[in-house]
């Protein structure tokens, strides 16, 4: 791959252009690769997350569509299948947020997240349900929260109290219909593991993909796109409570920075500082925001942008 990306930039160069303006990973196996940390040459502290903006995606249903059963061509048609979009696309309106403050990092996060309109609840249950129902415009929807990887790789969200949790299929009895709105929201699960995908053979949430046979890749980023959502931000692995508010917090103060940043390059810049801080000292506090910070990956449009609402006087 790295040989591919070295001739993909250089006949970009040779071209006139400077460099590649996004790469999409498509990643089918289950070997769930850390490839935003794939170092372009060896010892160069050049990564591919850092350098390049970087999106992930996956072959999704698109659920909108009505199988037609008497096709006999529908196995070989893709229509149904959802399309990466690259137009230009904002996730504007308020922020609805379910935040487990038992964490120091979900504290943090309420502080920041006060600046904008939003919506925080801190209770778990009322949380979902009312995501739900809600007819309010959102640009964001943000859950800081616990996370741990179940059975099969399933990732569980943690509430606040003891024996709150949800799965992808607790998530399935919910529309999420605010999801389908044309200017829908982006996702941002500051919660560990809640980027993992895995195969689903034991759920029986979706059937085997037609044309090979096997079970899609499925989690919580796929979810969400499925009911509509134009990007997920997620966690490949767990992250420190302290680093997870770390990051999250370098996240909301680049998007203050530049609002006009998509959310893929926000993320970049935020790899690329931390490999900065990471290569000039290595020391115990830059080396753990530097994996904490690779950890996030981001799943959906690499065009899309935020743009959320601000308190008066913010």
């Amino acid at each position: 791959m790295i040989s591919w990306l070295k001739r993909l930039q250089k006949k970009l160069q040779d071209e006139c252009q400077e460099q590649l303006s996004y790469l999409i990973i498509n990643d089918r196996t289950t070997f769930e690769i850390p490839w935003e940390m794939l170092e372009l040459q060896p010892n160069s502290h050049n990564y591919l997350g850092s350098s390049i903006v970087t999106v992930r995606w996956q072959d999704m249903v698109n659920q909108t569509d009505e199988d037609d059963e008497d096709d006999e061509d529908d196995e070989d048609d893709q229509d149904n299948l959802i399309r990466l979009n690259f137009e230009k696309c904002q996730c504007s309106g308020k922020i609805f947020a379910y935040l487990n403050t038992k964490l120091k990092q979900a504290q943090i996060e309420k502080q920041k997240i006060e600046k904008y309109e939003a919506i925080c609840s801190e209770k778990f249950d009322e949380f979902w349900c009312d995501l739900d129902s809600t007819k309010e415009k959102i640009g964001l929807i943000f859950i800081a929260s616990h996370g741990s990887s179940g059975n099969d790789f399933e990732t569980i969200i943690e509430g606040h109290e003891e024996g709150q949790s949800i799965s992808l299929l607790g998530l399935d009895a919910y529309d999420f219909s605010c999801l389908a709105q044309e200017q829908s929201s982006l996702i941002f699960m500051n919660a560990c593991h809640s980027g993992r995908l895995h195969e689903d053979s034991t759920l029986n949430i979706t059937e085997k993909n037609k044309k090979t046979g096997q079970y899609d890749l499925t989690g919580l980023p796929t979810f969400f796109m499925e009911k509509g959502a134009k990007g997920v931000i997620g966690t490949i692995w767990a992250v420190l409570d302290e680093y997870a508010a770390k990051v999250s917090d370098n996240f909301f103060n680049e998007y203050e920075r530049d609002s006009q940043l998509s959310v893929a390059n926000i993320l970049k810049k935020l790899r690329e500082n931390a490999a900065k801080e990471y290569k000039r000292q290595k020391n115990t506090e830059n080396t753990l925001l530097f994996f904490s910070t690779f950890m996030y990956i981001y799943y959906g449009n690499p065009m899309t942008q935020l743009k959320l609402i601000k308190k008066e006087g913010n």
